[in-house]
């Protein structure tokens, strides 16, 4: 009997090495969006690149300010761009930091610090949503400390303009663009925050 349950203890214990084993040997997180191909609807930043990491600066820890974006070869008959910036990693259903449309079709770039306001007219006219901090505009990444997570951004190139009222929820946004997406394009990125304490 004796036997058993430190056979069992044994077994106990080498699972538990194995798992702290491979979460300190972990590769880097896989990327949800492929790198930009030329000539295609493609989205980067100057702050950071597609699957690498997301300065401080654009978090919880520090301005929470949202990045720059640049976008090209948008779908031909573009009227305007909507943007979704989520967590995959934040539980079922994910957590929604950012939520955008309206953007004019002619646009190309987006720079830093959006104002966190319904209607905003800088830098262009557009509309934006409520995210699940439960406020308007961009609130930037600000995971469980110690853990790595994905942030994505994507932006839907539409046919047509939205007209939805500032404040609106991400299932509006998704109803109204049913039937109206020309294209997509994304990138991510990863943030982690340091262990308390340490």
């Amino acid at each position: 009997m004796r036997r058993k349950w430190f056979l069992l203890l044994l077994v106990i214990v080498a699972v538990g090495a194995v798992l702290v084993y491979k979460k300190r040997h972990a590769g880097p997180p896989v990327s949800l969006v492929p790198d930009p191909v030329p000539g295609q609807f493609a989205l980067t930043s100057t702050a950071f690149r597609n699957g690498g990491p997301i300065p401080p600066f654009y978090t919880c820890d520090d301005k929470n300010r949202s990045p720059a974006l640049q976008w090209r070869d948008a779908p031909r008959g573009t009227e305007s761009f909507a943007l979704v910036m989520e967590d995959p990693d934040a539980g079922i259903g994910g957590f929604t930091h950012w939520l955008m449309c309206d953007m004019p079709g002619t646009e190309q770039e987006m720079s830093p610090g959006v104002a966190a306001m319904d209607i905003i007219s800088v830098p262009f006219s557009a509309v934006q949503g409520k995210n699940d901090f439960a406020d308007v505009g961009y609130g930037g990444p600000c995971p469980p400390p110690g853990k790595v997570h994905r942030y994505v951004i994507r932006l839907y190139a539409l046919d047509a303009t939205l007209d939805l009222m500032g404040g609106f929820a991400k299932y509006q946004l998704n109803a109204a663009m049913k039937g109206h997406v020309l294209g997509e394009a994304g990138i991510m990125g990863v943030y982690k925050r340091a262990e308390e304490g340490s």
